[in-house]
């Protein structure tokens, strides 16, 4: 538009008659494009807004901090319920964000305007001026000169002067294109956020919904709730080397066991049934160090190094020093923060007591008990472990100080002098205290042929000190079947196609015994089952005491033979005929 302006305005100031006939008409155009306000207000008003730019600025700047500081506190959440309201406050912080960079754009907007009406009345000015120059000039000619050559001379040296002046107004008129075409990309992005905001504000309220149902929840059910920070905080399957399928199984069966009940249908007489104690998924893999028993030792009277060094045969606490992994470990979650102290203790160190609350555990522990957790986890995190929680703050860094590059190291041959990889676990006596590595819960094999494990890693009683979780005692029962519907199980996931444990591998057993006939179970020392022996009427098979239990799962899952989910809660179950 303001080019041909432009072009027109040259072509009319080159023909002075043409020029002399229109010129009214297009004085009254240029005239009536010039805004109101002056120049000088113009400017003033774009520096007070560049200035109201420059603040909101800042706060799009702390909104867009505020939100990275809760994504990640989402991500180290100890709980479903902390994980949740971190990301709902993630997405209030997003959404002032949006709204910042809304009232940010909209500052934008108002700035290029001004910008756009300085621009156009600069140039304005600038035509109306050379419009009256030349006018003038074009006017005295023919009235003062007589000869025509004179006056071609004089208007040809004009003509030059108009060409400048016409090249400036042009560039004028770009800038004022290119400030349209920015305060348009401006409109374009504010449409963009209007929308995301939309979303964000959907995501809101499920946000809000799903606080509002684990708080209910965890009113409800404060047992409940305290099992489930136990096993966020203290599952430790060995997932190295597994596929993704096999991950998915895993995850799978934790989901089935952690919302099922057990049977409640009478027992049928003749028919079998396995019942047990504890539950697995909350009290952990049982294998390596115990919090629970951790807990109960301090409360004995055991120091943090005798606790580690006990649940690691073969151990002792050596020196390692890397101060990244002692300002990493001062950031741990797991257990509780502070230890239990006096009302005086408290006041004097409140980074590190606190008064215990009888009503919950999570408050405090005994100070032995975190301490010799954070040796554990010290030597865990040099070995390369990652499944442990991590929370915002450091607020663990009395312990760690006071323990300052303790880890447990080997001192069997083969291995001497080096830390060892601390596997650890929420409470594992739902046996007779921790399991041996690799029998069964980290053995992959589908005939529990696990070998030994690692020497430091071997079971341990400490039923004699460990305190009760809510699982300790906890006891179960599935429904009863025949052993017609046993055989029925291994034929489901024979055919079922999944791959942890293969469902070629059951195809193969069944081939080796036939007809089912009964079971037999092996146990380690810890009494949890290390193998089950199958026995049909053409043979027997031994099988993974942990691929037994997830077998019997994922049939009471998906068949639902008794017409409710009944699994195997633990590794500590029995196998019995109803009278």
């Amino acid at each position: 538009m303001f080019e041909k302006r432009i072009l027109s305005l040259k072509n009319e100031l080159r023909f002075p008659i043409i020029f002399l006939l229109n010129s009214c008409i297009f004085f009254s155009i240029c005239v009536s494009t010039v805004e109101s306000k002056t120049l000088e207000e113009i400017e003033n008003e774009i520096e007070s807004k560049e200035s109201t730019l420059e603040e909101l600025e800042n706060d799009l700047e702390e909104a867009k901090n505020l939100a990275g500081y809760y994504e990640s506190k989402a991500t180290t959440s100890s709980s479903e319920l902390e994980r949740v309201e971190n990301e709902l406050k993630q997405i209030e912080a997003e959404m002032d964000i949006n709204q910042a960079e809304i009232k940010k754009y909209e500052q934008e907007l108002e700035i290029y305007q001004l910008e756009f009406e300085q621009s156009e009345s600069v140039m304005n000015d600038k035509m109306i001026d050379l419009y009256i120059y030349n006018k003038q000039g074009i006017v005295d000619i023919f009235i003062e000169n007589g000869e025509v050559d004179d006056f071609w001379k004089d208007y040809n040296y004009r003509e030059k002067l108009l060409d400048v002046d016409l090249e400036s107004i042009s560039n004028l008129a770009k800038e004022v294109s290119g400030i349209e075409r920015e305060r348009n990309n401006v409109i374009q992005s504010l449409a963009v956020l209007q929308e995301n905001n939309e979303s964000l504000v959907s995501k809101k309220e499920e946000l809000s919904s799903q606080v509002s149902y684990y708080t209910s929840l965890s009113s409800y059910n404060e047992g409940r709730q305290s099992g489930i920070r136990a096993q966020m905080g203290t599952v430790q399957q060995d997932l190295e080397g597994l596929t993704a399928e096999q991950q998915q199984m895993l995850q799978q069966e934790m989901d089935i066991i952690a919302g099922a009940n057990g049977g409640t249908q009478p027992l049928e007489s003749g028919e079998f049934y396995f019942w047990g104690r504890g539950r697995s998924v909350y009290q952990g893999h049982g294998l390596g160090f115990s919090q629970y028993g951790a807990k109960g030792g301090a409360e004995k009277g055991m120091t943090a190094q005798q606790i580690a060094v006990f649940y690691y045969p073969g151990s002792y606490i050596g020196n390692h020093v890397d101060e990244a992994v002692e300002d990493r470990i001062s950031y741990l979650g797991e257990i509780p923060d502070y230890a239990c102290g006096t009302a005086e203790q408290a006041a004097a160190r409140p980074d590190k007591y606190r008064v215990d609350n009888s009503n919950t555990i999570w408050d405090c522990w005994p100070e032995e008990s975190i301490k010799a957790q954070i040796i554990v986890s010290r030597s865990y995190a040099y070995t390369g472990g990652t499944d442990q929680v991590y929370k915002s703050t450091n607020v663990k860094k009395w312990a760690v100080d006071e323990t300052r590059g303790q880890v447990l190291k080997h001192s069997t041959s083969g291995y001497r002098d080096q830390v060892i990889k601390a596997f650890f676990s929420a409470d594992n006596n739902n046996g007779w205290g921790t399991a041996t590595h690799k029998n069964p819960v980290f053995c992959s094999d589908f005939n529990g042929n696990c070998g030994a494990g690692f020497s430091w890693l071997q079971a341990v009683n400490d039923s004699s000190f460990a305190a009760k979780g809510p699982y300790t005692d906890w006891t179960w029962r599935t429904n009863s079947y025949s052993m017609s519907e046993m055989q029925s199980m291994f034929e489901w996931y024979a055919n079922s196609g999944f791959v942890y444990p293969k469902s070629s591998d059951v195809r193969n057993m069944l081939n080796q015994i036939g007809t089912l006939q009964s079971f037999q179970i092996e146990r380690d020392v810890s009494g949890r089952a290390a193998r089950v022996l199958v026995k049909g009427n053409n043979g027997s098979v031994q099988v993974n005491g942990d691929f037994f239990k997830r077998i019997f799962i994922f049939w009471v899952y998906n068949v639902k033979p008794s017409g409710e989910v009944d699994p195997i809660f633990s590794l500590t179950y029995y196998f019995r005929q109803v009278p």
